[in-house]
């Protein structure tokens, strides 16, 4: 089948922290100019997207707002749809807060009822946040955390993600957290939903592995696997499920396109 658009993943794939990924910018001009449609989808929450489009402009790349899916925006729409009168603690940052809250959901920060645990990246989650997300979902809120990255790059410097809390929190409650962005199926199908893609020809563009590329495959989608950012040569080669295709870094990606003529095999 033919390739017909991209979902591209950001940190990592695009940018490392402050430092451009050599050849990113001029990747994605090459495929805009192909008349091949994309989207950039992150499991970022450390900042908001404001803060992601003027990183990615003052790193070159000419990307519209309307061209990139952050996952805080997948979990206001999946507990609005839940209960458009949630109430919400917060374990995330001030700017995730603040799309809940401008979404028109009641957040907070205090031991109180409430009606989901909101989990998401910030500087620093305490014990003391952890130990009131323990009992309010003991007593019956339910657990959502943006991602489960277990890292993320920043900078050559690889950090810990959410992962780990999502871990601790399943050992404590003995209850799934529910889980929004990359690797769940349900971020893929809204980001296709939201750009207009259909499965069918979509790939997906990332360097972590279990989050982009592991995730786009169980989702149904193909899958470039790039050795910059998270990459880690030793978990794919454990893992029985391989990437479609494996690339050195986006730059490498119209020379592939012109040796594949367009066509997936």
């Amino acid at each position: 089948m033919n390739i017909k658009s991209f979902l591209i993943d950001i940190d990592g794939t695009l940018y490392d922290g402050d430092q451009v990924i050599p050849g990113g910018p001029e990747a994605i001009a090459e495929i805009r100019k192909r008349g091949l449609p994309f989207l950039l989808v992150t499991n970022t929450t450390r900042i908001p997207k404001s803060a992601i489009m003027e990183r990615l402009r003052r790193l070159s790349y000419e990307i519209s707002e309307d061209e990139v899916f952050p996952v805080p925006i997948a979990a206001v729409k999946y507990v609005r749809d839940k209960n458009p009168e949630a109430v919400c603690y917060m374990m995330a940052s001030e700017d995730t807060e603040a799309e809940f809250r401008d979404a028109g959901l009641q957040v907070h920060r205090e031991e109180r009822p409430s009606d989901f645990v909101i989990i998401g990246q910030k500087y620093w989650l305490s014990f003391g946040e952890i130990d009131i997300a323990f009992r309010l979902v003991r007593d019956g809120a339910e657990a959502v955390s943006l991602h489960r990255d277990m890292t993320y790059p920043e900078n050559g410097v690889i950090h810990v993600g959410l992962g780990p809390v999502v871990i601790a929190m399943e050992a404590l409650t003995k209850k799934p957290v529910t889980i929004i962005g990359k690797p769940n199926p349900r971020f893929f199908d809204l980001s296709l939903q939201k750009a207009g893609f259909t499965k069918d020809g979509a790939v997906m563009i990332g360097d972590n592995f279990d989050g982009d590329t592991l995730g786009a495959l169980n989702a149904g989608l193909k899958a470039i696997q790039v050795k910059t950012g998270s990459y880690d040569e030793q978990t794919i080669s454990d893992s029985k499920i391989k990437p479609t295709w494996t690339l050195g870094s986006i730059r490498e990606l119209c020379a592939w396109l012109d040796e594949k003529s367009g066509v997936v095999e």
